[in-house]
């Protein structure tokens, strides 16, 4: 019974699990291509988990470029599936999409496609069949031209910088349409025929108030294949004037930004199509959409290398890679110990305070202590004295009072009757200290009451 449980539910896991073919049009390890090949497998694997099983395959057209290819792809996929049940094609980019357009119903017959990295230029003349549905990239040079000049107002001379590839072509002939509005403001001169070594010294020594766009170049007029990004990494290096860019990829290799869109957002609109189609919906239901991935993202160390205003960037703008200064980095620590600081700096007053309060209140203790004794002792000698001993006591005590309350002189004086005349009867006074005189008015006195 067991054992036959077993056999019925295999069949239903396996049908369960989903295949996807991902499609390249050049090596999925690109910089760009891999954050695209990254998104994709995320926002599947994050809908689907384990139930889905990607298989890949990389045109790489920049590396051959022959005219048969096409038809040694061809036979390498024919071999390679013809045992394979797919779910799902996902072209990359506009070649993956031609491709698949010519020989996807005899490769994979019935098989939704799902195409992204495609813009309308790649759809112009072309039918899409009825399992064919996509996101549109809107691919758009203009706008990071227009920041340009808002940045660089002393602009006199635009360079666009690319290679020689079909892809590179296809970016150039956007980028002439994008920029035809700009031909009376400023010169736009075309560097894209150019070997590498040629291109670098061109861009090395462009004329004052120059600024460069660079679009891409899988291949340069020498016929060498070069990774986009890398390309650029070269170009900004060796240029004498700001790069702009219209691909966040390349924000972060010496270009200053630009008016840009993402290439992972981009991938997760794509994935979604797929996982609507994977859900059941049919792809003819389903609309081929063109989102708005784009936004401005500049370099803030190019900012400060070029001596660009942030200020005049658009309003929203993300600055990346801004090096905090040192407040920004122990501002928190400063605060910190400021507060602890004055917490303590209080805390220490408030002993010292309350310190000298308790010394003042010590000291009033032991001088009435010391009076209070003074008076004691003094009463007590009084009660037993000979009446011939008085007077000579009574200078003794008050040389004690003296001694005892630190004071400079002090004395025993008597009323006339009658009168307000006092008559001093025993005096004692610190050597060097006036003595009290003998004969005063009483006036001439403060009286405690």
């Amino acid at each position: 019974m067991v054992l036959l449980l077993l056999l019925a539910v295999l069949p239903l896991t396996a049908e369960a699990r989903k295949s996807v073919l991902l499609v390249f049009d050049e090596d999925k390890e690109f910089p760009g291509l891999a954050v695209v090949n990254g998104s994709l497998r995320e926002a599947f694997r994050s809908e689907l988990g384990a139930d889905v099983e990607f298989y890949s395959e990389s045109m790489n057209l920049s590396q051959f470029p022959e005219t048969g290819y096409d038809g040694v792809f061809y036979d390498h996929l024919r071999r390679k599936y013809a045992g394979t049940r797919l779910d799902l094609i996902v072209a990359v980019m506009g070649p993956s999409l031609d491709f698949l357009l010519r020989h996807g119903e005899a490769l994979f017959p019935g098989i939704p496609i799902v195409f992204c990295g495609a813009d309308l230029s790649d759809l112009e003349g072309k039918t899409l069949r009825a399992n064919v549905t996509g996101a549109l990239v809107k691919r758009t040079f203009a706008p990071t031209l227009d920041i340009a000049l808002q940045l660089q107002p002393d602009i006199r001379s635009v360079f666009v910088v690319g290679g020689t590839s079909s892809f590179d072509r296809q970016m150039q002939s956007i980028a002439r349409r994008d920029f035809k509005p700009f031909e009376s403001r400023v010169v736009i001169t075309y560097l894209t025929t150019l070997p590498m070594d040629d291109l670098l010294k061109a861009v090395s020594s462009l004329p004052p108030n120059s600024a460069v766009l660079y679009l891409t170049l899988f291949t340069d007029g020498g016929g060498l294949a070069f990774v986009p990004h890398e390309a650029l990494s070269l170009i900004t290096a060796a240029a004498n004037a700001p790069v702009y860019v219209s691909l966040d990829q390349y924000v972060g290799r010496g270009a200053v930004g630009g008016h840009v869109y993402s290439l992972d957002a981009h991938g997760r609109h794509a994935a979604e199509v797929g996982l609507r189609i994977l859900g059941g919906e049919a792809p003819e239901t389903i609309s081929v959409v063109e989102p708005a991935d784009h936004r401005n993202v500049f370099d803030w160390r190019q900012l400060r290398r070029w001596g660009l205003d942030e200020r005049r960037l658009p309003a929203g703008s993300i600055v990346s890679f801004r090096t905090p200064s040192a407040w920004d980095v122990y501002k928190w620590y400063v605060a910190g110990g400021a507060t602890l600081l004055v917490v303590q700096s209080t805390l220490i007053i408030r002993l010292l305070a309350s310190r000298a309060q308790r010394r003042r209140a010590q000291r009033s203790l032991a001088e009435r202590l010391r009076f209070e004794t003074l008076l004691s002792e003094v009463s007590a000698e009084f009660l037993t004295l000979p009446a011939s001993a008085v007077d000579d006591r009574i200078e003794r005590m008050l040389q004690r009072v003296v001694e005892t309350l630190d004071f400079d002189r002090v004395a025993l004086a008597e009323r006339q009757g009658g009168t307000n005349t006092m008559h001093v009867t025993h005096s004692w006074t610190r050597a060097g200290v006036a003595p009290v005189p003998m004969v005063f008015e009483d006036e001439a006195l403060p009286w405690l009451g």
